[in-house]
């Protein structure tokens, strides 16, 4: 088996076979480990990111999304001070 690194080609024995695909092995498994960690960070932020006043605790002045003024409310806002 012949190895290439950075446009080197390397010929290597069983041994740095085995090293070379246990040091593989390692590898996968942190980066399994590190995306657990990272779906599991992402799940809670986007369920932060998805309250709101309606379906948590928080008042309704937090809420990113503050509802549109219509015409209608405006007309109605003006007719009450008036």
């Amino acid at each position: 088996m012949k190895l290439q690194i950075k446009g080197k080609s390397f010929k290597l024995g069983e041994a740095e076979k085995t090293v070379l695909i246990d040091m593989l092995q390692e590898q996968v498994l942190l980066l399994k480990e590190k995306n657990k960690r990272l779906e599991k960070r992402l799940r809670a932020l986007e369920g932060r990111v998805n309250k709101n006043s309606s379906n948590s605790s928080k008042p309704p002045s937090s809420d990113m999304d503050k509802p549109k003024r219509t015409v209608l409310s405006h007309l109605c806002i003006k007719c009450y001070n008036a």
